[in-house]
């Protein structure tokens, strides 16, 4: 996994500017002989069939590839007006030092062009006083262009020696997503495991869930299949714990997701803890904001989802001060290891479904005869 940490995580992307990540993920398919394709909007797929039967149960597998930042707008007489497209509050960013980012000509190459100091903040008022733009300044020598992505001049990447590691970067979320996708989608692959799961990358998720919503709606997405959004999710205000492993996320801010996904990932999560002492999970509603999966939920998918504890959540550190987001090494692996688990026995979604469906009842037809057997007084 390290390796692809080291290469997904430092690469600047903001929403509408993602084909670096993009990019990548189609060569990373070439390189382990996985489909890739692209939908009419720049969401991306990925492939694996390791399944015998055409009628085997898929299981898409979701991240997004954008992260709150910048895009210049405009620059003149030495200043520059930038859009800020994602959430953060105006708290943040005052005097904060920005380093500009140029897509290059060439495919998969981009430019580190400079930095600039943030002067001014724009902001939305109706919602809480987020960040809707700025007004920066270059420093000496820095020549910016209309289009370029000024992002916070914080930790690219880094892993920490602490004795509980952690993945330090600027954009966790949701790269870290992206990173457990492709992982897992090679590890199935090498190992020639009997599944079929599609790595879905969206783009725009920062700015309404765009991606999602038009692949949702786009008909991309194989009839039947269960939908997991993957996430970096704010572990804020005692929600989940970092380093106590992945999170099912029975739902978010807008939305409880499918009650039956979540219980068949409960049951394989269990099964894991059962014979890996190492391996622990949490099951948690995370409800700092919303996620993909709202998306695909509202649109009729039989969807659950999953993420991991995000620190320091769009950068917004605990100091007033932006900072690295950060996760925890092995709450990222060990969804790793629930995500190959998962896709090992997709097959028992439907069975895990209907043996709750046929619990309840059997509870129901007994409570029935019981209550008929007690006094009722009208």
């Amino acid at each position: 996994m390290k390796d692809l940490l080291e290469t997904i995580l430092p690469l600047p992307t903001v929403s509408f500017l993602e084909a670096l990540v993009h990019e990548y993920i189609e060569e990373f398919a070439a390189s382990e002989g996985l489909l890739f394709s692209q939908d009419r909007f720049g969401n991306s797929y990925v492939t694996y069939n390791g399944s015998p039967s055409e009628k085997e149960q898929v299981l898409v597998l979701t991240a997004h590839t954008d992260h709150p930042g910048f895009v210049v707008t405009n620059v003149s007489e030495g200043q520059i007006k930038a859009k800020f497209q994602g959430g953060l509050s105006a708290e943040y960013g005052d005097s904060e030092t920005l380093i500009a980012y140029r897509l290059g000509r060439i495919r998969s190459e981009y430019e580190q062009i400079g930095t600039a100091d943030l002067v001014q903040i724009e902001t939305d008022q109706e919602h809480g006083r987020r960040i809707t733009g700025a007004t920066l300044v270059p420093s000496i020598g820095t020549e910016i262009e209309e289009g370029d992505m000024l992002l916070w001049d914080v930790t690219p990447f880094a892993i920490s020696d602490d004795e509980v590691p952690m993945i330090l970067a600027r954009q966790c979320d949701d790269l870290i997503g992206v990173v457990t996708i492709l992982d897992t989608l090679r590890t199935l692959a090498r190992g020639k495991v009997a599944a079929h799961v599609v790595g879905l990358f969206t783009r725009a998720e920062e700015v309404g869930l765009m991606g999602a919503s038009a692949a949702g709606a786009g008909g991309n997405i194989p009839d039947g299949s269960v939908v997991i959004a993957l996430e970096t999710s704010s572990g804020d205000g005692g929600r989940a714990v970092q380093g106590d492993g992945p999170i099912i996320r029975v739902g978010d801010a807008g939305s409880i997701f499918n009650p039956y996904v979540s219980a068949w990932m409960e049951v394989i999560a269990k099964e894991l803890a059962k014979n890996d002492e190492g391996f622990s999970f949490q099951r948690v509603l995370m409800d700092a904001g919303s996620t993909e999966a709202t998306a695909f939920h509202r649109l009729g998918y039989t969807t659950g989802a999953l993420c991991v504890a995000l620190g320091n959540w769009h950068n917004a550190g605990g100091s007033g001060k932006i900072e690295a987001e950060n996760v925890s090494l092995y709450d990222t692996e060990a969804l790793v290891t629930l995500l190959v688990a998962l896709a090992k026995n997709i097959d028992s979604f439907e069975s895990t479904k209907l043996h709750q469906e046929n619990q309840q009842k059997s509870h129901a037809s007994k409570a029935s005869k019981l209550l008929l057997g007690q006094p009722h007084r009208k």
